[in-house]
């Protein structure tokens, strides 16, 4: 992409939306954000720390068939997640891919990718590797993307939480030219070869030169590393290339009406091609609300009557527009 379409903030498409509660019309805009000026919570970051994210509404299981598959019951979750949707900062389109993030260093930027790390006997693993604690990761240069789940969830049996870290990989130095230097901070692997992908996203960003576009008081970007090597969903896949993506680049503009739980379902129903939102509020609870968890009345008018939750429609998918505002 060209560092001049970058400054062109600009609407991609609108979407007419008529409520089901009545005959009122409204307009659902997506709007691609200038790199220069991506929406930020907080002033120096873009996007969220990599923690797990949650959903707004309570789920339940149905069977179509043998197989058993989730969907929302339009009941919040909490009151805060109710205040979540209603008074949101934004609301952004959710990619695919793999989670990532640049941080600013002296004169350039580090790349690091999300790893899900895990528990044995009281220990923390790092690929196998046991640390005693979180000290020693910081140490190597990790970046935490939460608290630790043993301590929010002291109840769950600590074999199936996941501790999930930004972890360095290569970083970059305006006064070295062009070229990356390789980080080896995670024990037993071999990032050039384990990494290659995702190196390859972030020499691309590299040649670019479009993160030297990005404001001096943003401090770190959450990416979406995406193409074909990280997301093998056919209706999802980054097109020609692997490259990092902004997360708060894409935001979906919803009317007041539409933020409940009706109005999200009519919003994507109004606009089959990407995967879901996610939902920053204003409180400070991040949310994720998907297509897949949402019930398609149709199915229950098909031949064989098995729940069945929405499909992705014809045209364009959210990865189209993601590859406009691709670091590439």
């Amino acid at each position: 992409m060209s560092t001049d379409s970058q400054t062109l903030p600009k609407i991609l498409e609108s979407y007419i939306i008529k409520c089901q509660r009545g005959e009122d019309i409204y307009v659902v805009d997506v709007v691609l954000h200038p790199l220069c000026d991506l929406p930020s919570s907080d002033g120096t970051t873009i996007g969220f720390s990599g923690k797990k994210i949650q959903h707004p509404f309570e789920t339940k299981t149905h069977m179509s068939g043998k197989i058993p598959i989730s969907s929302y019951t339009g009941e919040f979750c909490s009151p805060d997640d109710k205040e979540a949707l209603e008074n949101p900062f934004g609301i952004f389109v959710k990619l695919d891919g793999s989670n990532g993030c640049v941080v600013r260093i002296k004169n350039g930027w580090m790349f690091c990718t999300r790893l899900d790390l895990g528990f044995k006997n009281g220990k923390i693993l790092v690929c196998g590797v046991p640390y005693d604690s979180a000290e020693q990761l910081l140490a190597l240069g990790f970046i935490p993307c939460g608290p630790d789940p043993r301590i929010e969830c002291p109840d769950a049996h600590h074999s199936k939480l996941h501790y999930p870290w930004m972890v360095p990989i290569a970083r970059y130095v305006n006064d070295n030219g062009h070229s990356m230097e390789i980080i080896n901070s995670i024990p037993r692997q071999d990032t050039a070869k384990i990494y290659k992908w995702n190196l390859v996203a972030f020499q691309n960003a590299i040649d670019s030169k479009l993160l030297d576009t990005i404001p001096e008081h943003i401090t770190q970007i959450s990416v979406e590393q995406m193409g074909k090597q990280f997301n093998l969903k056919d209706e999802d896949i980054f097109p020609s290339t692997v490259g990092l993506v902004p997360h708060n680049s894409i935001e979906v503009i919803i009317p007041d009406e539409l933020r409940t739980f009706e109005g999200m379902v009519a919003v994507l129903k109004a606009i089959p091609n990407i995967e879901g939102v996610i939902i920053y509020g204003k409180n400070g609870k991040i949310l994720k609300f998907r297509r897949n968890m949402i019930l398609d009345d149709d199915s229950a008018q098909s031949t064989d009557n098995l729940p069945r939750t929405l499909k992705w429609g014809k045209g364009k998918t959210g990865t189209d527009w993601a590859h406009q505002v691709a670091l590439l």
